[in-house]
């Protein structure tokens, strides 16, 4: 499956813009709509998958991490910044490569 801008991923996930590309698969900017905010999706190859039966593990734990330090991120924002955490996490999703 070809992976384009506009494409839905989950019922509230949305490609906006392909960011990175490398071996492993590719990173996009994507809309969350329930959430109104951007967030940053990696997709793994396929082929990959079917390689290492560990990757999906490996790639759990990613996510899990990534989720825990930006709540972690956020928390910290929020308290100092009074609510302005998330236009803070949005230009981070924009900024950033991985």
């Amino acid at each position: 499956m070809a992976l384009l801008p506009g494409m839905m991923v989950t019922p509230s996930v949305r490609l906006a813009e392909k960011i990175g590309e490398g071996g492993m698969g590719s990173v996009w900017v994507a809309d969350h709509l329930s959430l109104r905010t951007r967030v940053a999706v990696k997709f793994i190859t396929p082929e990959l998958f079917q390689q290492s039966p560990d990757l999906a593990k490996r790639f759990g734990r990613e996510a899990t991490t990534w989720r825990r330090r930006s709540r972690e991120r956020t928390d910290s924002r929020l308290g100092r910044d009074h609510g302005r955490a998330a236009a803070g996490a949005e230009r981070n999703c924009q900024g950033s490569q991985a």
